[in-house]
């Protein structure tokens, strides 16, 4: 958050925000402390400290603070959360909590794996569908 802090006077109401993975846990850690609400915040297979998850143990620094639901809400107009069926990395079942917590709908793809190259996803087309009547 201290690194965080130096970009903080950048955000405003037009900042849309996209985290992806251990990113997407950080976002939330973020949103919770602004004081303006963004336009949207985008989470892409983000760890929740639920099992199971490859790394457990080293996301569990940011995956086990409370998160504080009622602030992350109000201060971002539009969520989105991305998860994939097989996601090798992150259970689903964390893209499933964190769309409840947030009272929306999960995006599940089937065959996205952690929405990286290594599980061959170079290209998100679902991500810039939601993204550009943002913009």
């Amino acid at each position: 958050m201290k690194v965080f802090a130096r970009y903080e006077k950048l955000v405003d109401s037009k900042t849309i925000f996209i985290g992806h993975s251990l990113g997407g846990t950080f976002l939330l850690s973020v949103l919770a402390q602004l004081s303006c609400r963004v336009r949207a915040a985008f989470f892409i297979a983000p760890p929740l400290g639920i099992l199971p998850t490859k790394f457990y143990k080293t996301d569990l620094p940011f995956t086990r603070a409370p998160y504080r639901w009622s602030r992350i809400k109000m201060h971002c107009r539009k969520f989105y959360v991305f998860h994939s069926e097989d996601d090798t990395f992150i259970s689903v079942k964390n893209g499933r909590k964190l769309a409840k917590s947030l009272g929306i709908k999960l995006h599940l793809e089937k065959t996205a794996g952690h929405f990286n190259a290594i599980a061959g996803y170079k290209k998100f087309d679902m991500l810039l569908k939601k993204l550009r009547p943002l913009l």
